[in-house]
């Protein structure tokens, strides 16, 4: 179970290093975790099972405060980006503008429903 637990911390490690490279903006306090969990992992090899369970919880706070952080940040460009829409002047508005602010209007109402959603449903 020791082995299980190490496997899955440096499994872990290596799959935020994956997804924090698909995140826009800083990502310092991942990468300052990450190398953290790493040089732990080398200078704690013989840690017993529960060491490793906690250092892995202790990176997932951080990755999901961390993507919490850029979901929030995409909801918000994307309810920036749908009430400028609704505040143009009708003659600034293309052809079509009536199927567009309806589409603007359902997205601000899914946003308002679904403010767990993840940044790829954004």
């Amino acid at each position: 179970q020791k082995i299980e637990a190490k496997n899955s911390l440096e499994n872990y490690c290596y799959t935020c290093d994956a997804l924090k490279e698909t995140l826009e903006g800083d990502d310092s306090q991942i990468e300052a975790a990450l190398q953290d969990t790493l040089h732990w992992l080398g200078e704690h090899q013989l840690s017993a099972r529960h060491e490793f369970v906690a250092k892995q919880k202790e990176l997932q706070c951080i990755m999901e405060l961390t993507m919490k952080k850029h979901t929030r940040q995409a909801s918000d460009k994307l309810t920036t980006c749908c009430f400028n829409y609704l505040h143009l002047e009708l003659t600034d508005k293309c052809e079509g503008a009536d199927k567009i602010e309806l589409a603007v209007q359902e997205t601000l109402l899914w946003l308002d429903e679904s403010p767990l959603a993840t940044k790829a449903e954004l």
